[in-house]
């Protein structure tokens, strides 16, 4: 979905485009776009000379991205840590970390109990605007 929107934004169709900030360089390099700003609450690694919205003055336009692992509820504590061990070994191996930023993305290791205050944080945040929209999602 992101490809397109990038040719879009390239051939002046759009004005703006919002994703993950590694799926833009390589036509920011090129000079056929311009970054704006990053969303996230820090400089991204893909762009670091490229400010966050937050430091001209735009606090409340800190938002990212961010991919979990899940398990079925009920699942041990036991299972749920060492599936967690394996993956922060995994996210240690460079050829990971590069294969998830070829997707533009930024590998990040979380315990389960961050990751469970990030859900909990998003719900706070966007839960509202949800519900204010009407928005239902469908199986």
């Amino acid at each position: 979905m992101r490809q397109p929107a990038i040719q879009d934004l390239v051939a002046g169709q759009l004005q703006a485009v919002s994703a993950p900030v590694g799926a833009f360089t390589q036509q920011a390099d090129a000079g056929r776009i311009r970054f704006l700003g990053v969303s996230g609450a820090t400089r991204s690694g893909f762009a670091p000379s490229v400010p966050t919205f937050a430091e001209p003055g735009y606090p409340d336009r800190v938002l990212s991205e961010w991919f979990g692992c899940f398990a079925p509820s009920g699942t041990p504590a036991a299972m749920v840590e060492r599936a967690n061990a394996a993956l922060r070994v995994a996210l240690a191996h460079q050829d990971v970390v590069d294969g998830i930023g070829a997707m533009g993305l930024e590998a990040r290791f979380s315990t389960a109990a961050e990751l469970a205050t990030l859900i909990r944080q998003s719900h706070d945040r966007r839960g509202p605007i949800v519900q204010k929209i009407g928005f239902t999602a469908y199986s």
